[in-house]
């Protein structure tokens, strides 16, 4: 397989949808991103294998969260059966109440991705998120 303008378009709009369905909290458009195998492994939590079980804890993670997610131009390479990318990102999240103290938080970091077709079209197969930087801003104390 090669990285055509195509491809490279049509893995960049599934990150866009991502960003957005996130933010917005469409968890149903959300969970149509990812393939029902997905594996997803996030910083403090660890591995979360399967679709469902991966959109339970980000849903519980983020209700009544105010999210803003941006992702970088990827790079992107071939693989047999997909597609892996590494898309540079930021996020800034608050929390209201707090969640474990904290009431802000933002990150800089990567995305690692593999994408795989499916009848569907290009779906996320695995997540890493790694935080290079992570600023958090905790609920002051009396």
């Amino acid at each position: 397989m090669e990285i055509t303008a195509n491809l490279y378009a049509a893995i960049c709009q599934v990150k866009a949808r991502y960003c957005h369905h996130l933010d917005h909290q469409q968890w149903e458009a959300f969970a149509a991103l990812f393939t029902p195998d997905l594996v997803m492994e996030l910083p403090g939590v660890g591995v979360l294998e399967g679709r469902d079980r991966a959109l339970a804890f980000i849903r519980q993670a983020l209700a009544g969260a105010r999210t803003c997610h941006q992702v970088h131009p990827p790079r992107l390479v071939a693989l047999d059966g997909g597609v892996e990318a590494i898309f540079p990102m930021q996020d800034a999240n608050a929390f209201a109440p707090p969640r474990h103290g904290v009431r802000f938080q933002r990150g800089f970091g990567h995305y690692r991705e593999r994408y795989r077709y499916i009848d569907q079209g290009w779906r996320i197969a695995r997540q890493r998120l790694d935080y290079w930087r992570l600023d958090l801003e905790r609920e002051e104390t009396p």
